[in-house]
Parts: structure tokens; C-alpha cells; sequence
């Protein structure tokens, strides 16, 4: 599965990623809306996880164009706060969980296992201490 993590604070996103890596996923950032923009021209992923609060393009922004260029890409929103500001989940189908801050680790694996269950990992697990 290739996950696509878009947060501001690179103290919690690399560190995710790597995780994720570690578990046989490929796993890509950004740190802004207009790196996440460049990387979906690029390449989109399997799922993007996406904080909802960063300065500059951020959350109902954000949404749109990716709404627009990328319908049936599936999120997965971060957020520091229970319920986003400015978030209404029935009004986005793509939006498939809405997680807040801090995650719970494999948490938050089984929800991107259930977002996109036929592309999991690519490499065999033994033993999970991470």
C-alpha cells in the first residue's frame, strides 16, 4: 500500500512514516499543501492521510482540490481536535475516518488494513514491537 502522510510537524510524520516503512509499506510526506499537491500530480497514492489544521492550504482548501483531481482517492483526516473545524464528513464520501491526535499506532493500521484491504503490506510480519 502506498500511504501519502501530510502533516506540519516533521517530529511526528517522519517518525510515522518510518514505522510505517518498517512494516512493509510504502510510506511518503509532506509537510505543506503544496508539497501534497506537487506529490498527487506526481504520483497519487493508495490513501492519503491528511492533517485537517497546517498554516497555508490547509482542511476545506485542500479538500476541494483534492475532491476535484482526485475523487476517489480515499482520506483519512488527522486532527488535534475531536470534531475539525469546519469538517462535515457526510459532505465528503472520500473522507473514510477521522482520526485525532495522538495515534494509536496499530489503531491506526487496522483502519488503513480496512481503507484499503487488497493492497496491505508488501513484506511478512514477524513479531510487532514497534
Amino acid at each position: 500500500m502506498d500511504i501519502l502522510l501530510v502533516d506540519d510537524e516533521l517530529d511526528f510524520i517522519e517518525p510515522l512514516a518510518q514505522r510505517l516503512r518498517l512494516r512493509g509499506y510504502k510510506a511518503r510526506f509532506a509537510t505543506n499543501g503544496e508539497a501534497l499537491l506537487d506529490q498527487l500530480a506526481k504520483s497519487p497514492p493508495d490513501v492519503l492521510v491528511l492533517d485537517w489544521g497546517m498554516p497555508g492550504l490547509s482542511g476545506p482548501i485542500l479538500l476541494e482540490r483534492i475532491h476535484t483531481g482526485w475523487p476517489t482517492l480515499p482520506l483519512v483526516i488527522l486532527s488535534g481536535y475531536n470534531t475539525p473545524k469546519g469538517l462535515r464528513q457526510e459532505n465528503w464520501p472520500q473522507i473514510r475516518e477521522v482520526l485525532t491526535k495522538p495515534l494509536h499506532f496499530n489503531g491506526f493500521l487496522e483502519i488503513l488494513e480496512g481503507v484499503c484491504p487488497s493492497r496491505g503490506n508488501t513484506v511478512p510480519q514477524q513479531g510487532d514491537n514497534a
